[in-house]
């Protein structure tokens, strides 16, 4: 039981080595996470992720409840926002390099 109990230390710790070298080379990837609009119980899943993800992740997600918030966390002008997320710009995909047959434009 002893050995168990050993093996068991010496993974926590391997867990928490690999934790925190994931924390310091993944995170750079995404540098902000914008949540536009969101549902009344986000507060509860956000208390939740902060038990188990880094403080340094938690900051990268911002949340954004009208389109004026969103405007500056972005810094897009609200015209150049979509509508269907509270904005004046009429959504198309023209940006899109993909032609509708499936082929780069």
């Amino acid at each position: 039981s002893l050995s168990i109990l050993a093996r068991s230390r010496a993974l926590a710790n391997n867990q928490g080595k690999l934790s925190k070298l994931s924390e310091q080379l993944y995170p750079q990837l995404i540098d902000t996470i914008v949540i536009t609009r969101p549902p009344s119980f986000l507060g509860i899943i956000h208390s939740m992720a902060q038990a188990v993800m880094s403080e340094r992740v938690m900051s990268k997600f911002k949340v954004a409840r009208d389109v004026g918030s969103l405007s500056r966390m972005t810094s897009l002008a609200p015209e150049a926002i979509p509508r269907c997320l509270g904005g004046a710009r009429e959504w198309d995909a023209a940006w899109v390099p993909i032609a509708p047959d499936g082929t780069l434009k």
